[in-house]
């Protein structure tokens, strides 16, 4: 409602005409603009299809071709995303291929069992679909909404540290709010008799935390690097306001982890996104995550009024998620401690 022109201006790129959603749309509008007994002129008809970018023919063709791809993965996937317990003789065996470069530098890095419970850690989180899919939802989002904001009016004649700060903030927003969704949630044990088997281990569930954060602190990198160098790039930011945006996204980012990982081993959910411990664990690491974000943007704000200093603001605004994400990983690790396997 409020970015309605800047949001349709944005639509307008040429860039959208090659996301399939856009085909529908455009093909209804073509329709209408044919079949509405109106019998517009050529000139008018040219003059949509400049604005639609495709005409009628090629916007049905490839909506056709797209529609046909997806029933094609529809029939080929379902036997390798789904599967049913119904007895030894449905049993498939799977067969992964090698490890990438990462996994492999892991292990040389860490060869012991540390290397191991962090590879393992990576491949559980990186091969769910569901994860996947809300990390590159936040990324999208967490590039949209800063560049439909920077594009609306008023906002670039600010001073360029401020409009850092603003964008910062937006970003932040974003990534906080699916890095808890991402991570929040996840049950990384899948029964008490897993967690017996790591209680029994020496240093076990020390071991097992460890991993599970450096996994985290991973993903956190390309999560972080890679909306902060298209916004740079879009918003033509220089070196210097990248590496402080990069810096400010990535430890945003990985206390949101460590709030995600303390609040579920408060709350271990074994039953992943199936049970409601799921729901309750990703519920309130997003509501912590959007507090602390919020509220530091808000120290950030009475900071730089108070002393006029831009730098030492972004440091104040991270201050609140800096100690509530250690904060409730410290009283997590001691809780899942004690949990009786």
């Amino acid at each position: 409602m409020y970015f309605a022109e800047d949001f349709a201006r944005l639509l307008g790129l040429n860039t959208f005409l090659l996301i399939p959603s856009t085909w529908p749309a455009d093909l209804i509008t073509w329709v209408t603009i044919y079949f509405n007994g109106v019998n517009l002129p050529p000139a008018v008809i040219d003059l949509y299809e400049g604005i639609l970018g495709l005409n009628l023919g090629w916007t049905f063709i490839l909506l056709s071709f797209y529609s046909l791809l997806v029933l094609a993965m529809a029939f080929l996937t379902p036997d390798r995303i789904f599967s049913f317990e119904a007895g030894a003789r449905t049993e498939t065996v799977t067969t992964v291929g090698k490890e990438n470069v990462i996994l492999r530098g892991i292990r040389r890095i860490a060869p012991g069992s540390q290397g191991v419970l962090v590879v393992i850690m990576l491949k559980d989180f990186g091969r769910k679909a569901q994860n996947t899919s809300r990390v590159v939802y936040g990324i999208f989002l967490s590039i949209l909404i800063p560049v439909m904001v920077s594009s609306s009016s008023g906002l670039g004649e600010l001073d360029p540290l401020l409009i850092l700060v603003f964008t910062s903030f937006l970003v932040n927003m974003m990534l906080g709010a699916i890095g808890g969704a991402a991570f929040g949630g996840v049950g990384f044990l899948e029964s008490k008799d897993h967690l017996w088997i790591f209680k029994s281990a020496p240093r076990g569930v020390s071991k097992f935390m460890t991993a599970r954060i450096i996994d985290g602190f991973l993903f956190a990198i390309p999560i972080a690097l890679l909306p902060v160098v298209i916004l740079t790039v879009i918003l033509s930011f220089p070196i210097a306001h990248f590496v402080i945006m990069f810096l400010y996204a990535y430890v945003v980012l990985c206390c949101t982890i460590l709030i995600g990982i303390g609040i579920t081993s408060i709350n271990p959910a074994y039953e992943d996104t199936k049970s409601s411990a799921f729901h309750q664990n990703m519920g309130a690491t997003v509501a912590l995550t959007m507090f602390s974000i919020i509220f530091g943007f808000y120290l950030e704000f009475q900071t730089f009024v108070l002393l006029d200093n831009i730098i030492l603001s972004m440091i104040v605004a991270i201050l609140p998620i800096l100690i509530i994400g250690p904060s409730i990983l410290a009283f997590g690790a001691s809780r899942i401690s004690r949990i009786e396997s």
